[in-house]
Order: structure tokens, then sequence, then C-alpha cells
């Protein structure tokens, strides 16, 4: 006899482990990336205002900001759009298949991201 979670605990359990388990290592990821991310821009930005305080550059600060927001706010936009047309389509999935351990499947994917986060938050 096979001992395995679908067969220990059922599907919403396997579910809510396997969709847990790679939201975690996901959320973990992504933390890890967006620090090295922001380090790298923070020291480029550094450069570039000791460059522009030694008159070596000319900055248009005011350009920059400007720019910064326009894309922060297209790229949440963009984010925004994403998620609602994938639940959208997890909705539509759900409602055609009969198959209601597929409606966990975000829930469980989001409370491991989240717990990713705080994970990659807490270990620094």
């Amino acid at each position: 006899m096979t001992m395995d979670i679908v067969s220990v605990f059922g599907p919403p359990a396997a579910l809510f482990f396997g969709a847990g388990g790679i939201g975690f290592v996901f959320g973990y990821a992504v933390k890890k990336v967006a620090k090295i991310l922001a380090v790298v821009l923070g020291l480029f930005f550094i450069g570039l205002a000791y460059m522009d305080y030694n008159g070596w550059v000319k900055v248009n600060w005011q350009a920059v900001s400007n720019s910064t927001n326009t894309a922060a706010t297209n790229g949440m936009h963009q984010v925004i759009t994403i998620v609602n047309h994938t639940a959208i389509q997890v909705q539509n999935h759900v409602a055609s298949s009969g198959v209601n351990e597929i409606g966990l499947f975000p829930i469980a994917g989001a409370t491991g991201l989240m717990g990713g986060l705080i994970y990659g938050l807490q270990k620094g």
C-alpha cells in the first residue's frame, strides 16, 4: 500500500501543500531578487548623484522622478491586469470543470507566497 498525501489526507490537502509549497518558494525567491535589484538600483542612483554633485554629468532630477513614477504606475496596472485575467480564467475553469479542489489552488498559492515573503523578510 502506498502512502502519499492524496491517499492519506485527500485532494484538498495535497493541493494546499503543493500550491502552498510552490508559493512559498516563489515568494522567498521574489524577495531575494527584489533585494538584489534594490541594492543595484540604489548604487546606480548613488553613483549618478555623485557624478552630478561633482559636475561630471548634469541630471534633470524632475525628469528622472517623472519617468520613475510613470514606470511604477504602468507596472502596477500591468500586474493588476494580469492578476484579474488569471482570476477570471481560474473562475471559468472551476465553473466548467466540476472539480472543487481547483478553486483552492490560488488561495493555497497566495498563502504560501505570503509565507515565503515573510520568511524572507525575517531572514534578511
